[in-house]
């Protein structure tokens, strides 16, 4: 996961802001007390959303402490102590910093790849022991993903469709007896919003590099980015709209009671915004700092 899924921050109540931020400071105190503190760089608000969802669906409740953070050693803010799903969201945020590091170095990135391999790798090899159905999941989804971009693959919906079945096999592990159709809908289509975002992120860069990208493949028009995306907006629109509407018609059916504020901000107007201000071209996709 790459940091998309972030709340409208000016349509959001300080109270769930201020919740959703000890979310994302708590799970980061938790990589670097589980990982160490260089890991922390992994930390991003897709993960620290889905650790939110699944302490919903699960029905766990947290508890807030007020502790100091590295980056602020003077100051105390409000921040969600570790507990043992917070631990397991660890183990698959590393498991999943340590596949994408493999995917740099088939992609090109070997001097990021190599630098990063000795810090995540001892670190994964220990997750992947406590984690072994998870960590098969990432590794299958992530090889299946490199043979189709190898192939250049045509088809958007295939090839967005393993990071789109690792989401939801691994929430389905998580959720275990609760899990339902209307979950694995809701994560299928997250997982498959976060791959087409990062792709249409990714497109000039791709394009420059002769890198594979789906929207290259698929439409083989490019020339700039705001050229691309104004001829092919309508088609381009209609496949982000339609998965967005998969996501919120199946949060829709869930029995929301934990973090509701959060979770109806980012799926109702967070997840728009992005998506709105990604198909407007003028510049890549701002992550806002929390």
């Amino acid at each position: 996961m790459y940091g998309y899924i972030i709340p409208d921050k000016p349509n959001m109540y300080i109270k769930d802001f201020t919740f959703f931020r000890a979310f994302y400071c708590g799970l980061c105190k938790s990589i670097g007390g589980k990982c160490g503190q260089i890991a922390r760089l992994s930390t991003n608000y897709d993960m620290t959303f889905f650790n939110i969802l699944m302490h919903n669906i699960l029905g766990k409740e947290v508890e807030i402490a007020s502790e100091a953070c590295i980056l602020n050693p003077v100051k105390k803010k409000p921040i969600v102590k570790t507990d043992s799903l917070t631990e397991q969201i660890v183990g698959i945020n590393t498991l999943m910093f340590y596949y994408k590091v493999e995917d740099d170095f088939v992609d090109g990135d070997k001097a990021r790849a190599i630098a990063l391999a000795p810090i995540v790798k001892p670190k994964a090899k220990k997750a992947r022991k406590n984690m072994p159905e998870i960590d098969k999941i990432l590794k299958k989804g992530f090889s299946d993903l490199r043979v189709m971009e190898q192939a250049n693959e045509t088809s958007i919906d295939k090839v967005s469709e393993p990071f789109s079945i690792i989401i939801a096999d691994v929430a389905k592990i998580i959720v275990g007896d609760k899990f339902n159709d209307y979950i694995y809908n809701l994560c299928y289509n997250l997982g498959k919003w976060v791959y087409l975002m990062d792709a249409l992120d990714d497109i000039d860069d791709d394009f420059k590099d002769k890198r594979y990208n789906p929207f290259l493949v698929r439409f083989n028009n490019y020339e700039n980015r705001e050229q691309f995306l104004q001829i092919n907006r309508e088609e381009i629109e209609y496949i982000m709209m339609s998965v967005y509407n998969g996501i919120v018609n199946n949060y829709n059916k869930l029995d929301v009671k934990i973090s509701e504020g959060i979770l109806s901000n980012v799926f109702y107007l967070g997840l728009k915004k992005q998506t709105e201000d990604m198909l407007k071209g003028e510049t890549k996709c701002k992550i806002t700092r929390l």
